[in-house]
């Protein structure tokens, strides 16, 4: 996940309330501590206003110093990571029950704020960072319980017994039954999921994902019957938790990570896609933590045990009437049906969610079969192996074997679906080509699509994928003999730099030595 950004996502969980949360993992910002600080202050901001807006008797600003008072104290014993990781679980809370025991605790503590009474203010405050750095993180449960036995105050029906913390050696496993459970924090990632987006991404990366025509890509086995069991209705817009992209589709991979059972009732696995299905996935499907495989839901397969207010009644109100899988084990090759989404909720990544129909080892999908001779092909590599490349190196997209059988010329466009941003040498040509990003905290997939276009306006699609491997050395290479003169160069006055030397200008340069020039230009620049 290495340096961290924070991006704000704001959606709507009605059509009366605004939710922001922050997410996180671009490695490439170095300011994240500022935007950390940015973004701390617009959450403790909006929850503020959500508790003052809920209880006229509440002053804004005394919410304010006490959400400022909890971050400050459990950065000082706890780090300032925690410390967000607090402001942002209450801000999750609040949202999903403004009127709970966790904002009844913090309207009281305003008011004891106002007051005067900035003793039990901070004493809650230095609770919350002692839970904190004993890795209860379960704030949804464990504040109330501190302030009402610290004031001799019932918060509502929301409030549960209170648990010593002496009660568990390990109270993490506490907060599996917690309310926190399904808000955006499922098993297999969190909130500073690597190569998360923002609502900007997500609609661009909707209107790339390429979905094939060839069976068995597209499926019509999704009859709806199952969506009423999804606590997150699915909104066709991107001020929704999530975005449906393709209504259903059916996929084959193998198995390689499960979580059976959810606490909410559900089960989760990931598959590792077979490559024809690989424009599906996403810069965020592509971290680390989902190794570049597809997350799949699977209904109500056992009790439901949430507290969370939104979970509570899945599978009970409406009683489950669906059908009970077989679940896979790691291992396991599938074929999958179900309603495929982008969750913008945990940083844009694709699932299938909820699946309709999963088959255990497959048959071979039958090949495609050859086009008619007269049938126009886009290939933007599909006919050859996908490349694998170090960082920093030269790599050439070769569209030349697409074909128009008339004979008549086509047109091509190239543009990127995923992956770091490049930019491509000749996007309009047969052949193109870019240099490979350096210095990935991972290897990383980037996929490019190919549009081809005869004289009559029919065209044709493919994608192509390039691995580009982490690490790799790339001294002695064009690219890094440019990055050095371009370092040097941004120390230097114009007249005294090496690329406006005679005979050393940009033409007599390799497009790759001129892309590491850039690239050191622009780094040393802001030293």
């Amino acid at each position: 996940m290495v340096s961290i950004l924070l991006l704000v996502l704001v959606f709507s969980l009605n059509k009366s309330s605004t939710y922001t949360v922050a997410y996180g993992a671009n490695a490439n910002d170095v300011n994240s501590d500022n935007n950390n600080e940015l973004n701390n202050r617009l959450l403790i901001s909006d929850i503020s206003g959500q508790i003052a807006g809920s209880d006229i008797d509440t002053d804004k600003e005394q919410v304010q110093q006490v959400l400022q008072q909890i971050h400050k104290q459990v950065a000082i014993t706890a780090g300032e990571d925690e410390a967000t990781n607090a402001i942002k679980q209450i801000s999750s809370i609040i949202h999903l029950n403004p009127n709970g025991a966790l904002a009844q605790s913090l309207s009281f503590l305003a008011k004891q704020q106002a007051a005067g009474n900035i003793d039990i203010v901070k004493q809650a405050a230095m609770k919350v960072a002692d839970r904190m750095s004993k890795g209860d993180d379960d704030l949804g449960k464990s504040f109330a319980q501190d302030v009402e036995q610290s004031s001799g105050t019932q918060f509502g029906e929301s409030s549960v017994p209170p648990v010593p913390l002496s009660t568990s050696s390990n109270p993490r496993i506490e907060s599996d039954q917690s309310i926190m459970e399904g808000i955006g924090e499922e098993p297999d990632t969190d909130e500073k999921e690597a190569n998360a987006v923002d609502k900007g991404e997500v609609r661009t990366l909707a209107s790339n994902i390429i979905v094939p025509d060839d069976t068995p890509f597209k499926s019509n086995e999704c009859d709806g019957s199952l969506n009423k069991f999804v606590p997150n209705p699915f909104i066709k817009s991107i001020g929704s938790t999530r975005f449906l992209v393709q209504d259903c589709v059916t996929v084959v991979g193998e198995v390689i990570w499960t979580h059976y059972i959810n606490t909410d009732g559900d089960a989760n696995f990931n598959i590792k896609l077979d490559s024809k299905y690989n424009s599906l996935l996403t810069p965020a499907n592509n971290s680390p933590e989902f190794k570049g495989a597809l997350h799949v839901e699977v209904v109500c397969q056992g009790p439901n045990k949430s507290k969370d207010p939104i979970k509570v009644n899945q599978c009970k109100s409406p009683k489950y009437d669906g059908p009970k899988f077989s679940l896979p084990k790691v291992g396991t090759r599938v074929q999958v049906t179900g309603t495929y989404l982008l969750d913008i909720n945990e940083g844009g990544h694709a699932e299938i969610h909820p699946a309709y129909k999963v088959v255990f080892n497959p048959p071979p999908s039958p090949p495609t079969p050859s086009p008619a001779d007269n049938s126009l092909i886009a290939d933007a590599g599909h006919s050859r192996p996908d490349q694998t490349v170090n960082g920093g190196s030269q790599v050439i997209l070769d569209g030349s074997q697409s074909r128009n059988p008339s004979g008549a010329p086509l047109t091509y466009a190239w543009t990127q679906i995923s992956g770091p941003p490049i930019q491509l040498s000749t996007p309009t040509e047969s052949k193109t080509s870019f240099t490979a990003p350096s210095n990935l905290q991972a290897d990383t997939t980037m996929t490019f699509k190919l549009t081809v276009t005869n004289p009559a306006g029919v065209s044709d699609i493919d994608t192509v994928s390039v691995l580009v491997k982490h690490g790799a050395n790339t001294k002695g290479t064009p690219y890094q003999a440019g990055y050095d003169h371009g370092c040097s160069d941004a120390k230097l006055p114009s007249s005294k730099r090496y690329i406006n030397q005679p005979g050393k200008g940009p033409e007599s340069h390799s497009q790759e030595f001129m892309s590491g020039y850039n690239a050191g230009f622009s780094a040393c620049s802001t030293k």
